[in-house]
């Protein structure tokens, strides 16, 4: 309890103030940079995700058409 009331605290205090310390720069760091590419990559994720892109469609087409094609090959060698 003596040592708490000399120069600022005890050396555990002091080591635990530098650790907060730097512990809050690296998140001022964070916030004010890779926070906000964090950002920005959700709402570009969330763009795309509520944009459809005609790649759906094209692959609807090609799937049915390979279906069309495979069924048409098997109903011409059946019938051979």
């Amino acid at each position: 309890m003596s040592d708490t009331k000399n120069n600022g605290g005890c050396s555990y205090g002091k080591v635990t103030r530098t650790m907060l310390l730097g512990l809050e720069d690296k998140f001022d760091n964070f916030y004010n940079n890779d926070f906000k590419e964090v950002k920005k990559t959700l709402k570009d994720i969330s763009n795309k995700l509520n944009n459809p892109h005609p790649s759906w469609a094209i692959t609807a087409i090609i799937t049915i058409l390979s279906s069309t094609t495979t069924g048409l090959i098997i109903l011409l060698l059946s019938k051979i």
